[in-house]
């Protein structure tokens, strides 16, 4: 893909390790059309529809993420770059999140939320999607080392989108038996 990425830092310091730790400034980050190689976005969300769905993916997925959009801001400071946010748009998804990454010890810590896109049933027919599907926060925690292997860096908490399907709908059916409670007790 393509990038343009701005930068205003500073530094100082005798030795790379203070120069690091002492980094400070802003980063920013706008990608078009990239790929993520060994981390794939569309095959985590679908295994947890699949799971709701109760059913199981058939479809070979190709171990990539490939990223229409993708823009970040960060904050370099004391050793820690802070992202926040950071927005990407996938053909079947939109994540937006925030992190912090530890120059020193190498490692990073982010939560996302995934959006899903009605379309994401393309990628596998266990993968369809309605709209109490849609239009809920899909958590996406990621966490490791920098020089770790990718595949092992995010999963999806399937116990709170599981907890929140309960919760709308919970709502929903309450909603229901109110209007119909009034209705009887307020007639037209």
């Amino acid at each position: 893909g393509m990038a343009d990425v701005e930068w205003e830092l500073k530094s100082r310091g005798k030795t790379a390790d203070e120069l690091v730790q002492e980094l400070r400034g802003p980063i920013n980050i706008d990608v078009g059309q990239a790929t993520l190689q060994d981390i794939d976005v569309d095959h985590m969300l679908c295994q947890v529809v699949a799971l709701i769905n109760g059913e199981s993916l058939n479809s070979e997925f190709p171990g990539s993420s490939r990223f229409q959009e993708l823009s970040a801001r960060m904050d370099l400071q004391d050793g820690k770059l802070r992202l926040s946010p950071l927005t990407a748009q996938l053909p079947h998804a939109s994540l937006s999140g925030e992190g912090r990454l530890y120059l020193a010890e190498g490692n990073f810590r982010a939560k996302f939320a995934a959006r899903l896109a009605p379309g994401l049933a393309r990628v596998d027919p266990a993968c369809r999607v309605n709209e109490r599907l849609t239009d809920i926060d899909w958590p996406v925690n990621c966490k490791g080392e920098i020089d770790g292997d990718p595949g092992s860096w995010c999963s999806i908490d399937s116990e709170e989108i599981l907890s929140d399907l309960a919760s709308d709908e919970l709502q929903r059916k309450l909603k229901k038996e109110a209007g119909r409670w009034l209705d009887k007790i307020i007639p037209d």
